[in-house]
């Protein structure tokens, strides 16, 4: 009986650990710890993998071409070329060579260029005169159905030349001795202009005038009526003016 009961305790008593046993439960402890960083270098050391073949896939793919050298874009051209305002004058003149040359006399005006026709006339000239750009040409009836249309040709014109100056009187002076005609003498106008006209020897007609006073629309017209009562500037003064102005008939 004692023999059984001692059998049964052997049984239920776990079984001590032998060395052996014991250090197989270290090692796998060990294992398990190392289980964690061993899985993490394995991860890195899939990347060199991934690395190798988007190397692969850099070598497949082809050679990138070199970069085209940056071509320089042209300017882009002014909608309104340097020199000119939106309003510029455009003369037709017979005899457009002589009146470039006259023009830079009377009034101090500078060659911007021209172009000749291969029969010796302008075809296109510009000048500038203080801050203006005046263009002109020859006259060329055979382009405008026979008919001339220089200011010489028509014996009148619509069109006045305006100049604005810092010496009215010296400019027009200035005018007269290269040859212009006076229309009217300088004088101090109502409208608080120091104003003078002339005619060029091509027909053109030009006013010269240097500003002196800032009137309203309403004083300049208050000062014209005023202006037009006198006795010289009736209808009737201005025709024997004209007419004592004009060259004697050969």
């Amino acid at each position: 009986m004692a023999k059984k009961k001692n059998a049964k305790k052997a049984a239920a008593a776990p079984a001590k650990p032998t060395k052996k046993g014991k250090a197989a439960a270290a090692a796998a402890k060990s294992n398990a710890k190392a289980a964690p960083k061993s899985a993490k270098a394995g991860k890195a050391a899939a990347a060199p993998k991934k690395a190798g073949k988007s190397a692969k896939a850099g070598k497949a793919s082809k050679p990138a071409k070199a970069a085209k050298p940056a071509q320089k874009k042209s300017k882009k051209a002014d909608p309104i070329p340097k020199g000119f305002a939106t309003v510029s004058a455009h003369l037709v003149v017979a005899g457009a060579a002589k009146a470039l040359e006259f023009y830079t006399k009377a009034f101090g005006a500078k060659s911007k260029g021209k172009m000749m026709t291969p029969d010796g006339r302008v075809a296109h000239a510009e000048i500038q005169i203080g801050d203006s750009r005046v263009m002109l040409c020859d006259d060329f009836p055979e382009w405008n159905g026979g008919v001339a249309r220089a200011a010489s040709a028509l014996s009148a014109t619509p069109v006045t030349l305006h100049l604005y100056v810092k010496n009215c009187d010296k400019v027009f002076e200035q005018a007269v001795a290269a040859g212009c005609q006076v229309v009217m003498p300088p004088m101090d106008a109502f409208w608080g202009d120091r104003y003078g006209k002339l005619k060029d020897p091509f027909g053109h007609e030009w006013s010269v005038a240097t500003h002196t006073k800032d009137m309203t629309m309403k004083q300049m017209e208050k000062a014209m009526a005023l202006a037009m009562s006198a006795p010289e500037c009736q209808p009737e003064a201005a025709a024997e003016s004209a007419s004592a102005d004009a060259p004697a008939a050969s």
